[in-house]
């Protein structure tokens, strides 16, 4: 007999499932210039949720039968299979999204994500690269109305999210 963390593992799992799809939605309800860092916290969310989800598969093999008791009971997919399957699909939209993103974000100049500010010191002048905290308006717009969004939305609802 192994002992099992599933239940720890998997509650990182559904949090991390909540969490993101919470991150999702205000992504995609947003309006105006998105910031970049409700983008590389949902990718973060979702590349921390992937992690905790291998850890969670290995756990539930240790103990099966409660595993799929815990699953079962939580009003979720109601075996670990089920889950399985639905959680690939949110791994493929996962990196659907980050493949779009890709795509999406090449087409920018330099200076959305960087400009040059220069800052009088002394009487001297120093010239500095600062990050952009926003994504232009109409980049934020075309990231909100893809499907990216929207199917990376509708997989982790089907998970209960």
């Amino acid at each position: 007999m192994a002992l099992s963390k599933f239940p720890a593992a998997f509650n990182s799992v559904t949090d991390g499932l909540l969490i993101a799809a919470e991150q999702a939605r205000t992504i995609r309800d947003g309006t105006g210039d998105l910031r970049w860092s409700s983008i590389v916290n949902l990718i973060r969310t979702l590349g921390q949720l992937e992690a905790n989800y291998e850890i969670a598969k290995v756990e539930a093999q240790k103990q099966l039968t409660a595993a799929q008791t815990y699953v079962a009971d939580l009003g979720g997919p109601a075996t670990l299979t089920e889950f399985n399957t639905l959680m690939s699909n949110v791994v493929t939209a996962k990196q659907a999204m980050l493949n779009g993103l890709d795509t999406i974000l090449t087409g920018l100049d330099g200076t959305n994500f960087y400009v040059q500010k220069t800052l009088s010191i002394g009487g001297h002048n120093v010239t500095l690269m600062e990050q952009q905290d926003f994504i232009p308006t109409a980049t934020s717009d075309t990231i909100r109305a893809s499907a990216l969004i929207a199917n990376l939305i509708t997989d982790l609802e089907t998970l209960g999210a």
